[in-house]
């Protein structure tokens, strides 16, 4: 930090001020936090999300309860930690259509089982980025394992600054961390989100919420 004598004047107090923001924005860019151009999927379109209602056998979809299975091959915990951290990225962005595209045909059924709904129609108008220090961060994606459907579990763990605030140059820490186990199917050449539910850091489970974060 620049020294200073006991009375700072203005030009000081600038430089100290720039010196406090150069230390945030270094610790933001040290964050995990994919960006919004990370985003790259085929996003889904609204004409597609209506063709897949009533698809689903209606009530609450399928919640990630599945256990158990293998530990899944190189290559698939690649593609799936790929899949993941788009998740983050199109959140990031604010891109609800893309965000949605990594979501399977079968869990956007019982999402939008009239159709696009009009929160979803205005919040597909155009993309809201999220500020650097608002990113979620991607702290891991862990426990992937081939299921005996051949699907594949993951638990994903992130920092979402939206939840909590924190010290951007402090480490977080487990009460800071949200975590999710999440079933991916391979569908469309690539690997979607099936099923999902909110995990705590002890693994502690309840369902969260649809594609569109609702």
């Amino acid at each position: 930090m620049p020294g200073f004598g006991d009375t700072l004047n203005d030009d000081e107090v600038r430089d100290v001020i720039a010196y406090v923001r150069g230390l945030q924005q270094t610790a933001l860019l040290a964050r995990d936090a994919p960006a919004p151009e990370d985003c790259t999927v085929e996003p889904r379109t609204l004409e597609e999300i209506a063709a897949l209602a009533g698809g689903s056998a209606g009530g609450e979809p399928p919640n990630a309860t599945e256990r158990g299975g293998e530990p899944a091959d190189e290559a698939t915990r690649a593609a799936v930690t790929t899949s993941a951290r788009e998740l983050v990225a199109c959140s990031n962005a604010g891109d609800i259509l893309r965000r949605l595209a990594l979501y399977s045909d079968e869990r956007l059924g019982y999402a939008y089982p009239e159709g696009p709904t009009r929160a979803l129609e205005t919040m597909a108008e155009a993309p809201l980025p999220l500020t650097l220090a608002e990113r979620v961060a991607l702290l891991g994606v862990e426990d992937i394992r081939r299921l005996e459907d051949g699907r594949v579990s993951a638990r994903v763990l992130v920092d979402n600054p939206a939840s909590h605030s924190h010290d951007p140059n402090a480490p977080v820490n487990s009460s800071q961390q949200e975590a999710a186990r999440l079933i991916f199917v391979q569908e469309a050449g690539r690997w979607r989100i099936d099923e999902t539910r909110r995990e705590d850091v002890q693994t502690d489970a309840t369902p969260i919420g649809g594609p569109g974060g609702s």
